[in-house]
């Protein structure tokens, strides 16, 4: 399968197009037909394909959000091919909900050098690397146009600068954690840690949805 993955895509459909690093969207009126390419991406650089990469994350995508869709509304409405999602056009919410259980990844690198503070709370001192904390915290951050780098920002600058309002952010971050604690619950009877993971939310009608993908490798 080698030479049959899903790189490049072109639909002839009037629909503006948006290609991200792993994801073609078109969107048509108040929805989005999200295409999961086999496309692997690190570090903000597309690396190459691998089989069978999209319909794999595509299909862990769904089953979460099925799996979930009784705590937290979200995007979904429904999955013609396993590499597609048919789904509602959110608005974006410019910020991201980091949910971590353990201090590691890129935690562990600005702790590790001296850097605290930057989430609006001070971390612990004397943690070890991996260590786990006594709950989960929340670290968010801006959510950068392709190619550029996400920043660290606290709860408080998010409110002050008036990325989202005080109530919506507060929601998220509720939600966020449930969806987080729903995926610890399921990891831990397999054996599995969820470690940590980012949430996007955006409006949709009104409602707080939870959108793009939740509890993937991605």
């Amino acid at each position: 399968q080698l030479c049959n993955t899903l790189d490049n895509i072109k639909l002839d459909i009037n629909a503006k197009h948006y290609k991200g690093k792993v994801r073609d969207n078109y969107f048509i009126d108040d929805k989005i037909i999200m295409i999961t390419s086999d496309r692997v991406s690190a570090f903000d650089h597309v690396l190459g394909t691998i089989p069978f990469k999209g319909q794999i994350l595509n299909e862990i995508a769904l089953f979460w959000f099925e799996k979930t869709k009784h705590i937290v509304p979200n995007h979904i409405i429904s999955s013609p091919d396993p590499q597609v999602l048919l789904a509602k056009k959110a608005k974006t919410l410019p910020v991201e909900v980091i949910v971590r259980q353990y201090i590691t990844g890129s935690l562990w690198r600005e702790y590790s050098s001296g850097i605290n503070g930057q989430y609006g709370f001070m971390v612990p001192d004397n943690l070890k690397q991996n260590q786990k904390f006594e709950s989960a915290i929340l670290t968010p951050s801006t959510k950068a146009e392709y190619g550029l780098h996400d920043e660290p920002i606290s709860k408080e600058e998010i409110i002050k600068q008036g990325l989202v309002e005080k109530g919506i952010y507060e929601k998220a971050e509720s939600y966020a954690l449930k969806l987080f604690h729903e995926g610890q619950k399921w990891a831990k009877q397999r054996g599995l840690i969820l470690v940590d993971t980012k949430y996007e939310f955006g409006i949709y009608n009104d409602e707080l949805i939870v959108i793009d993908e939740i509890h993937t490798p991605d």
